[in-house]
């Protein structure tokens, strides 16, 4: 793919996850169960994700399916802490608790990485050290 077509679905992507940003807000303010919201967001997102696997002669329309999901499965994930609260208290705590755990959880994943690399360096000095090669 070449640097001008990256570049448009690129940008194509941003403007249709707006889009669906501002449209699912819309939607979810509307309705009193937010379930078929996110159930959709979460298949647009795996078809696109399969799509790209299967058939990516498809790109732009699977761009056009993430932009899809990644807009509305944001705004679904951030409302749902305000919807799910009564007072502002827990609206303010729940969003720290969620964020502190997923943290945590991508903060062990760095660190879980990094003993990987670090024993397939030293892995890879012992053998360089071992065949003479300072």
């Amino acid at each position: 793919m070449s640097d001008s077509t990256a570049g448009l679905h690129m940008a194509l992507f941003l403007l249709v996850g707006v889009g669906a940003s501002l449209g699912t807000g819309a939607v979810m303010m509307r309705l009193s169960d937010q379930r078929a919201v996110g159930l959709t967001g979460s298949l647009l997102a795996l078809t696109a994700f399969l799509g790209l696997a299967r058939v990516p002669d498809l790109m732009l329309l699977w761009v056009i399916c993430a932009a899809l999901a990644c807009g509305s499965l944001i705004v679904i994930a951030l409302s749902l802490f305000s919807l799910r609260t009564t007072n502002h208290a827990q609206a303010a705590g729940l969003p720290g608790m969620a964020q502190s755990g997923g943290y945590a959880i991508a903060g062990q994943d760095l660190w879980l990485s990094a003993c990987s690399t670090t024993r397939q360096v030293v892995s890879n000095f012992r053998c360089s050290s071992q065949r003479g090669a300072w």
